[in-house]
């Protein structure tokens, strides 16, 4: 543009999308080496960057399936790997997000789950509710409690079963049920005798004349 300046000419600019380079010159009207009268205008076309496209919205998809469709859209792709409660290899995030506008050529970072995190549920079988709870909470999981009647009376407040089970593998935000035994003594058996029934006296009868 200077050069015009100093030819006399006026530069009459127009930022236009292109895939040169930003302020790129791409084109000028009239042309070089035409013969122009001192103080005309001449249109400059200057780049300004590749023009903006739809950037496809791919969270939920699979990282190779959203990869995919990315580069065919013409985007470089970039990943990052995240905790998630969602299945691993998963998007859950991006970044431009989808159905906004970027430069053809930019980059696009995926957000990817690693898949819900387990840890081993502890095997609290037989323990009392108080350190049952606690041996649970100190692995990170919380816990609830149902009663079950039993008349063995070594079970009276322990805990008789679990679900998740001892050592499974399970999410920490599980809820761990323990059933808890409360002794109920069993009932009286008592033996009833029936008496036996008293004979019926019987009356002599005269012999018969």
């Amino acid at each position: 543009m200077k050069d015009l300046t100093s030819l006399g000419l006026d530069a009459d600019v127009h930022e236009v999308p292109s895939d040169k380079p930003s302020d790129t010159v791409t084109a000028q009207d009239p042309r070089p080496g035409t013969i122009v009268v001192e103080g005309a205008s001449v249109r400059v076309n200057v780049s300004s960057g590749p023009k903006p496209v739809a950037v496809p919205a791919v969270i939920g998809q699979t990282y190779e399936t959203a990869a995919a469709q990315l580069q065919a859209a013409g985007f470089t792709v970039g990943r990052a790997d995240v905790e998630s409660d969602q299945p691993a290899g998963q998007v859950v995030d991006q970044d431009p997000p989808g159905n906004s506008t970027a430069s053809r050529g930019s980059s696009v970072t995926l957000s990817v789950s690693q898949g819900p995190k387990t840890a081993t549920v502890p095997d609290v079988s037989l323990q009392s509710v108080a350190d049952a709870r606690a041996t649970l909470r100190a692995a990170g999981f919380k816990s609830s409690v149902t009663e079950q009647e039993t008349e063995d009376e070594a079970l009276d407040g322990l805990v008789i079963s679990q679900d998740p089970a001892g050592n499974a593998q399970a999410d920490p935000k599980t809820v761990v049920k323990l059933t808890v035994g409360t002794f109920v003594p069993p009932p009286d058996v008592t033996t009833t005798t029936t008496p036996a029934p008293t004979p019926t006296p019987t009356t002599a009868q005269p012999p018969p004349p």
